[in-house]
């Protein structure tokens, strides 16, 4: 039952990606309203808003990242995302470690720190 649903989840988030790319390259006008409250971060909706910026930083970032950098980058282009966070890194980081679940990221390590790059679907069809 749960790899039946690993594996489902891995199905949604896979096409998630694919609507949230082709939305990248072509403008969000391209998905109908009810897509673009599924998949494009909301201002009202923090946790899954956090999950998609965490997502898409990832994926616009060819190389690995800490926590803290992915932190950095949410405050410079979101400064509100986070303010209602007690722990604002630690969220992100729980973000990241659910991304890595979802067969979505890896975590690595850099040097002694561990940091976070997305799986493409080639390296994920090679594991």
């Amino acid at each position: 039952m749960n790899r039946e649903r690993a594996e489902v989840v891995t199905r949604i988030c896979t096409i998630e990606r694919t609507l949230v790319g082709l939305a990248a390259l072509f403008g969000d006008s391209i998905l109908n309203e009810e897509l673009s409250k599924l998949i494009l971060p909301k201002a009202d909706d923090g946790q899954s808003r956090l999950t998609a910026v965490c997502r898409e930083i990832l994926l616009k970032d060819e190389q690995s990242l800490t926590a803290e950098e992915i932190y950095r980058l949410i405050q410079q282009r979101f400064p509100s995302l986070l303010a209602q966070h007690k722990m604002p890194v630690s969220s992100v980081t729980t973000v990241l470690n659910r991304l890595v679940k979802y067969g979505e990221a890896e975590a690595v390590f850099v040097g002694k720190r561990r940091a976070w790059r997305w799986l493409s679907t080639n390296k994920k069809k090679r594991q």
